[in-house]
């Protein structure tokens, strides 16, 4: 299981990469940096380390709060169990930086339109409950023509290029979106927003020929790596 730490943490934390190492009984954390255009990893100063031996930590997520919640399978067999499954010994553990809160929030209460602004919102767990919400709204015939023109403002004037993938992900998510809309935004100023409307384009099926031939004239004259790195993955 792996998680990225949001706003809630220090700026020293924020970014890193949260990774289980159920052999090494702690959790490694990781840091993303890009040079000449191409990501690599770096390892960072371990987020935790625990000192029992059973220590099995196998999934993570953050919540509305912005902690971590940290599952342990407590169990000293590893990968293998040597003498049958524990079943009574897991934990559930909740990280925090500083004083815990308690957020309580019901997302599936809010209006479609509130849900839109969710995707705008600082903690990532909003945003993604929120789309997830609004592609189940769209898949039982709700009218979704205001998100949708919300979610296109925001995509063309919002100045964040996070907040425009986020638009972009939700007007997907909810069918707001086509394939000339995908082909056009090829020519974006963004190569995140050009890198993801390619993998968007391929995620249905085969592209259209249009989008082919716009492929082909991309790979000759588009020198970001994303770009490249997309267009190879669309290849398979």
């Amino acid at each position: 299981a792996m998680i990225y730490l949001g706003d809630r943490w220090p700026k020293a934390f924020r970014g890193s990469l949260l990774t289980s190492n159920i052999h090494g009984r702690r959790i490694n954390r990781d840091r993303l940096v890009r040079e000449a255009g191409v990501y690599r990893g770096v390892h960072d100063v371990d987020f935790l380390v625990s000192s029992d031996p059973w220590f099995r930590a196998v999934s993570m997520e953050y919540g509305p709060d912005g902690d971590v919640y940290l599952s342990d399978w407590s169990d000293n067999g590893e990968c293998h169990d040597r003498d049958g499954v524990h079943r009574t010994s897991g934990r559930i553990y909740k990280i925090t930086w500083g004083d815990p809160i308690a957020v309580k929030v019901n997302l599936s209460s809010a209006s479609s339109v509130e849900l839109v602004e969710y995707q705008l919102h600082p903690n990532d767990w909003y945003v993604r409950h929120a789309r997830r919400i609004l592609q189940e709204r769209s898949a039982e015939g709700q009218d979704i023509s205001q998100v949708q023109a919300r979610l296109s403002h925001i995509f063309e004037q919002h100045s964040d290029v996070t907040r425009k993938l986020r638009a972009m992900w939700a007007l997907y998510a909810i069918d707001g979106i086509d394939d000339d809309w995908l082909v056009n935004q090829l020519s974006h100023e963004s190569e995140h927003v050009r890198a993801w409307s390619i993998r968007l384009l391929v995620d249905h099926g085969a592209p259209t020929r249009n989008a082919v031939r716009q492929f082909a004239k991309l790979a000759h004259s588009d020198s970001s790596w994303l770009v490249q790195m997309s267009l190879a993955s669309a290849l398979n």
